[in-house]
């Protein structure tokens, strides 16, 4: 599935249709990149989203919640203390690393086939959303930022 903005997407409707669970991804999905702060014109969404999930709306992201580093458990803590939305723990990035989402879809009591991953990235978000066979939706990157090469050129190819 693919939309332009997750503000377009009906949660409600993702529901009717058997999805008991979305996991975002955080960089350029619904927060600008390295910020913990919910991009402004994204926060409305991401709240009827928990109105229509409850407790069962989490963010995985490269960026919070890395097992082997501090601050990326610190930054997640505090997301999840701002915004009442779990930042799921991981050991090796998306989309190498599928325990976070057997942990979570096990905790709430659902199949990965009942999840939906909501990220910016053909190549993580989509992939991860594959490998574990859940409901993926591809969203247009909140911004381009030309000034990294690498993931620029990444971007290009998918």
């Amino acid at each position: 599935i693919w939309t332009k903005s997750i503000a377009s997407i009906k949660f409600d409707r993702l529901k009717e249709n058997g999805v008991r669970g979305v996991i975002f991804d955080k960089d350029n999905t619904i927060a600008l990149p390295l910020k913990l702060q919910i991009y402004p014109g994204i926060r409305e969404a991401v709240e009827r989203c928990k109105n229509v999930f409850g407790t069962s709306v989490a963010v995985l992201s490269n960026s919070l919640g890395r097992l082997s580093n501090e601050s990326s458990l610190k930054n997640g803590a505090e997301f999840e203390k701002v915004y009442g939305i779990e930042v799921l723990k991981y050991h090796k990035k998306k989309p190498f690393d599928v325990e976070p989402i057997y942990s979570f879809a096990a905790r709430k009591k659902v199949n990965t086939s009942s999840l939906c991953i909501i990220g910016d990235r053909l190549l993580t978000d989509m992939l991860l959303s594959n490998r574990c066979k859940c409901v993926g939706i591809l969203t247009m990157p909140l911004i381009k930022d030309s000034s990294n090469h690498i993931e620029t050129f990444l971007t290009s190819l998918e």
